[in-house]
């Protein structure tokens, strides 16, 4: 059976991402950059499982040159659907087809893609995904399967479309009452999850802003409540040099920053008091202390871990501070380079 679209809409979006695939047959994920050559590379077993996730994400699709590589990204999609059979492998995990997903739905609108072969395995994708959301992790990969759900019930024609954006819209409400803490930080404590989270939010106002008339209007109010504390939250957690602190898991380069946060909100109508301020700032609700003025800005965690039950992307680092004198970062925790069980996973979580 052939995948009619629901909706015929153009999707504008903001693009950020550099590139990461190349037409010499080669990958950048994470500062490594490997060949792709070969079927058997999706599920290398000498590629980090990190590396082998952002090959399946396809964030290139969307990437900021995309426009000028359409028919390199259609041969790569169709590789990928006759490389990766339904059900085997990294490809067919909830979260990598949660964010493959959405990449496919925005590219395919931005660009008039439709072809039957995409279509229909884009259906199968939301098929799977659907029967195995990620309640035995929950958080983040929770929101993000049930963003793309919604993506797929307002593209997708059919039953499948509207069971697909009835679940979502379920578990997009019980999740916005979960993760979101008072003072705007998401429970996670993560900067840089916290910041995916508002490209996720945004992104999901996007997709109403091009088509109001659908359940998903029940929840934009939330929604934009949400985005603008979230924004106001990461501004009190940005150094002066634009970037993220490194409390919990947290690199840079791996989620949009601040400014360019603040640009895809103020283009959805999104205004919020993101200005930063002199003085003492205590972020109760989330444990951060803030201590700012002209000259230097310290940040403090004398708050939790994170979610009693969703300890994943904590460090131990109660009490730890970051500090910037003017333009410079000087003391700073180590991020976050590498996931996965290894002495250097634990020694970036560790307490000293």
């Amino acid at each position: 059976k052939e995948s009619a679209l629901l909706n015929e809409y153009t999707w504008l979006g903001n693009r950020y991402a550099p590139q990461s695939l190349f037409d010499n047959d080669n990958a950048i994920f994470l500062h490594e950059e490997y060949s792709i050559k070969g079927s058997d590379i999706w599920n290398d077993k000498v590629k980090s499982k990190l590396w082998l996730y952002n090959l399946h994400y396809i964030d290139d699709l969307n990437s900021l040159n995309a426009d000028e590589r359409i028919e390199f990204h259609l041969s790569y999609v169709l590789r990928w659907i006759d490389e990766n059979p339904a059900f085997i492998g990294n490809g067919w995990e909830p979260y990598t087809l949660s964010l493959r997903i959405v990449n496919l739905i925005k590219w395919c609108s931005r660009n008039n893609i439709r072809d039957q072969k995409i279509l229909q395995s884009i259906a199968h994708q939301a098929d799977a995904l659907k029967q195995q959301l990620e309640y035995h992790i929950l958080a983040n990969h929770l929101f993000s399967n049930a963003k793309a759900l919604v993506f797929v019930g307002i593209y997708l024609d059919g039953e499948l479309g509207k069971d697909c954006l009835s679940k979502g819209l379920c578990v997009l409400k019980q999740e916005m009452e979960e993760q979101f803490l008072q003072d705007g930080a998401h429970f996670e404590l993560s900067p840089m999850y916290h910041s995916n989270m508002i490209e996720d939010i945004l992104d999901l106002i996007n997709l109403h802003n091009h088509y109001p008339d659908t359940q998903l209007s029940n929840l934009i109010e939330e929604l934009s409540k949400k985005a603008s504390k979230m924004l106001t939250w990461l501004t009190f957690m940005t150094h002066p040099d634009g970037e993220i602190a490194f409390f919990n898991d947290a690199a840079l380069n791996m989620s949009l920053n601040l400014s360019e946060l603040k640009e895809y909100a103020l283009k959805l109508g999104i205004e919020g008091h993101y200005r930063e301020f002199n003085g003492t700032t205590h972020l109760k609700d989330s444990g951060y202390g803030i201590v700012s003025s002209e000259h230097f800005k310290l940040i403090c965690d004398i708050g939790k871990i994170g979610p009693d039950y969703m300890p994943g992307h904590g460090h131990a680092d109660v009490l730890s501070f970051e500090l910037s004198i003017n333009n410079e970062r000087v003391f700073v925790n180590s991020g976050t380079s590498i996931y996965g069980l290894s002495n250097e996973r634990l020694e970036q979580r560790k307490t000293k």
